[in-house]
């Protein structure tokens, strides 16, 4: 009788989980706050704690998004540049902002980047920060508080043990409007724009985001 009562309860543990393997969900997209590999349906995102405060966005929901970039063509031999922004909003309102990050200048030949250079402007690795419409390959963090007061990387040079680094990044081709999805952790201090020195510590800082060529 032990015996075939063993054998009962595991015979319903296995069909136990076998409908709990059946019934449960698929994993949402990873974003921001993984470390999951990119794919096409990953969810644009970012976490950090600021002076010991956590924040998260992720878009859709509660927050959208939209590419910020400028491009100013010149004539070979002169080098054009390129400039490239994600912002993140509160909805419903596209003036709401809450975070943005900037990646530039980059230089190439022609009146706009090929498919090629564009990912190209993308590799993987450490970025330092700095004013990203004035110098080459540099990396700006932008957050609006509740007030909507502004906080960037922009408005202070001192970045002593900040960093910015590109971990792993996903092209996406597109006849119409090429992108790339770039992951990347992020430690900086924010500055006020009243430029008084007046900054934020942000820490643990981990996002996705994605950049249009066009």
């Amino acid at each position: 009788m032990r015996h075939g009562h063993l054998l009962l309860i595991v015979t319903i543990a296995l069909l136990s989980a076998c409908k709990k393997e059946k019934d449960e969900a698929p994993a949402p997209p990873a974003g921001g706050g993984s470390t999951g590999t990119l794919t096409s349906a990953t969810v644009p995102a970012v976490q950090m704690t600021i002076d010991g405060s956590a924040f998260s966005f992720a878009e859709g929901g509660a927050f959208g998004a939209f590419a910020d970039n400028s491009l100013d063509p010149a004539t070979p031999p002169v080098a054009s540049t390129a400039q490239y922004g994600f912002i993140m909003h509160a909805l419903p309102d596209p003036a709401d902002l809450v975070f943005g990050v900037n990646l530039g200048f980059f230089n190439f030949q022609g009146s706009a980047p090929t498919d090629t250079q564009f990912f190209g402007f993308f590799p993987t690795g450490p970025v330092t920060y700095g004013d990203t419409e004035t110098y080459e390959d540099l990396a700006m963090i932008t957050w609006w508080d509740e007030a909507g007061q502004e906080w960037s990387t922009f408005w202070g040079e001192d970045q002593t043990g900040s960093s910015f680094n590109i971990v792993e990044t996903l092209s996406l081709p597109d006849p119409g409007s090429s992108s790339i999805l770039v992951r990347a952790t992020f430690t900086c201090k924010l500055y006020h724009d009243s430029e008084n020195g007046q900054f934020k510590r942000v820490t643990n800082g981990t996002g996705v985001f994605r950049f249009e060529k066009n």
